[in-house]
């Protein structure tokens, strides 16, 4: 299916939806963000349709929203670089995340604390924490950021090759907990990101110090680094591997009731409720 034809069918679905499903429609980019706000939301009270990614989402709330017959109909995306970037999308109706994605808006909450009481051997998570002197989250986040100044280096050089997860997953120590970082600077040369390492170690040097680290980190990043962590510096006896995509459902079954409500995104929702109380979703 080509991308114009999911952007029709997507538009469809909601056109045909909405006379006969009372509740909001929220498009979301993909499946993992749609199982999100259905189990967030009161049941029954909101569909979740998912749009193959950004820039079809964008699209498509732009279409929906030529209509002023067409109600009750919002958008949620991550925000990518839109933070640092300070992107301002004025489609009405379209929400961002507080942070880069869904994943780190997540990883910020006391929900992370749930799931390593729930899967990391603590004498393990303690001699670490001890060994760094800094709490997990930190640890995790700050090896994500190692990743996120690359990124950002990328996205904004317009350079013709894409930053692979293989750049990520390649360039892990799993047992020690480590980012490879000469390896991985070595590749992106390789790639064209700069002409030798010096030079790349220099440019990023460059990037703004100010800059938010949860802005900079990427959910699946850190997801993939949070599952290394659990096989293997955190690893509990007797215990398997259960994957990235468990890990993140088990991190939203762990999120606490309002753990969310600061956020603008959730502030955000809950304006929009407030201009249409008919579509109101929220817990």
């Amino acid at each position: 299916m080509s991308l114009g034809q999911q952007r029709a069918s997507v538009a469809a679905k909601v056109v045909m939806r909405r006379p006969v499903f009372a509740g909001a429609i929220m498009l979301v980019e993909g499946q993992s963000d749609a199982d999100f706000w259905t189990g967030f939301a009161r049941r029954g009270a909101i569909h979740c349709e998912p749009c193959s990614g950004r820039h079809t989402l964008i699209q498509e709330h732009a279409t929906l929203h030529k209509t002023d017959r067409l109600t009750g109909v919002v958008s949620v995306m991550d925000a990518d670089w839109d933070h640092i970037d300070q992107t301002q999308h004025e489609l009405p109706d379209l929400f961002v995340t507080d942070t880069r994605d869904l994943e780190s808006m997540l990883l910020r909450t006391p929900a992370l604390d749930k799931l390593l009481d729930n899967r990391a051997d603590a004498t393990k998570l303690a001699a670490l924490e001890a060994e760094e002197g800094a709490e997990f989250r930190q640890l995790l986040l700050a090896r994500a950021v190692e990743f996120g100044r690359l990124r950002l280096l990328h996205h904004r050089r317009y350079l013709p090759f894409e930053f692979r997860e293989r750049f990520v997953r390649l360039n892990v120590d799993k047992e020690r907990w480590r980012v490879n970082t000469d390896d991985l600077h070595q590749e992106l040369v390789r790639q064209g990101l700069a002409p030798d390492v010096t030079t790349l170690q220099a440019d990023l040097s460059a990037l703004p110090t100010n800059l938010d680290p949860w802005d900079l980190a990427r959910g699946h990043d850190l997801m993939f680094l949070l599952n290394v962590a659990l096989d293997g510096r955190l690893k509990r006896e007797r215990t398997k591997n259960v994957g990235e995509d468990v890990l993140l459902w088990e991190l939203c079954l762990a999120l606490p009731e309002g753990a969310l409500h600061p956020t603008r995104l959730h502030q955000s929702l809950r304006a929009w409720e407030a201009r249409q109380p008919q579509f109101s979703f929220l817990r």
